[in-house]
C-alpha cells in the first residue's frame, strides 16, 4: 500500500483533486450559474468514479461495471450541459436524453456487466466532440465574449474536447498497440494520466474564472 501511494503514477493521478482549489475559492459563483454547476456535478462523478476504481482495484476486483455505470451518468450531465450552453430546446431534449440514459443504464447493468462498453463510450466521445466544435464555432462567429481567457465555459469545453478526443484515439488504436507490444500499455497508462492531469487543470482554471455576475 505504501509503495502504491509513493508511485509516480499514483501521485500524478492525485491531480484529480486540484479542481477542489477552484471549488473552495469560488463555490458560490460556481453553484449559482447552471453551466458551471453542471460541470461541478460532472467533476464530482469523476472523483467518485476514481475513488471506486481505486478501492476495487486495491481489493483485486473488476471495476468495469462501475466504469460503465458512471459513464452513463456523465453522459447525462454533459448532454444537459451542452443543451444549456448551446441554448437548445431544453424541455424536449432533456426528456430524450433522460430516456436514452435510462435505457443505456439498464443495458449496462444487464448486458455489459463484464466488458467495457466501447460502443457507448465511442458514441459519447463523438457526440461531445462534435458539440464542443459547434460551441466554439458559434462562440467565434457571434463574438459575444470579449476575453475568452476570462470565460469559464471556454475552459470547460476545452477540457471536454481535449479529454475525449485523446481518449478516443487511445481506444481506437489500443488493440493495435497490444499486438505490437504489451509493454506499450505502461506508456499508454502514463499518457492517460497526463491527459487527465491537463483536463483537471483546465477545469480548475474554469472554476477560478467564475464570477457572480458572469454572463454564460
Amino acid at each position: 500500500m505504501i509503495e502504491l501511494l509513493k508511485s509516480p503514477d499514483f501521485l500524478l493521478e492525485l491531480i484529480i483533486f486540484v479542481p477542489l482549489i477552484g471549488l473552495i475559492i469560488n463555490f458560490r459563483p460556481i453553484f449559482k450559474q447552471r453551466p458551471s454547476r453542471l460541470v461541478l456535478f460532472y467533476y464530482s462523478f469523476i472523483v467518485l468514479q476514481w475513488l471506486v476504481a481505486f478501492v476495487m482495484s486495491y481489493n483485486g476486483k473488476n471495476n468495469i461495471i462501475a466504469s460503465n455505470i458512471f459513464a452513463v451518468f456523465q453522459f447525462f450531465i454533459l448532454s444537459v450541459f451542452f443543451v444549456e450552453i448551446l441554448k437548445l430546446n431544453k424541455k424536449s431534449l432533456i426528456h430524450i436524453i433522460s430516456v436514452i440514459s435510462i435505457i443505456s443504464l439498464i443495458l449496462v447493468i444487464v448486458l455489459q456487466n463484464d466488458s467495457y462498453n466501447t460502443i457507448f463510450h465511442m458514441t459519447s466521445f463523438i457526440l461531445f466532440i462534435s458539440s464542443s466544435l459547434i460551441y466554439f464555432f458559434r462562440l467565434l462567429r457571434t463574438q459575444e465574449v470579449d476575453n475568452l481567457l476570462r470565460f469559464p465555459n471556454f475552459y470547460f469545453v476545452t477540457s471536454i474536447i481535449f479529454d475525449f478526443s485523446t481518449s478516443m484515439f487511445i481506444i481506437m488504436f489500443l488493440n493495435y498497440f497490444l499486438v505490437e507490444s504489451h509493454d506499450i500499455l505502461f506508456i499508454l497508462w502514463r499518457l492517460h494520466c497526463v491527459i487527465n492531469a491537463i483536463t483537471y487543470i483546465l477545469i480548475t482554471i474554469g472554476f477560478l474564472t467564475c464570477r457572480k455576475t458572469q454572463k454564460y
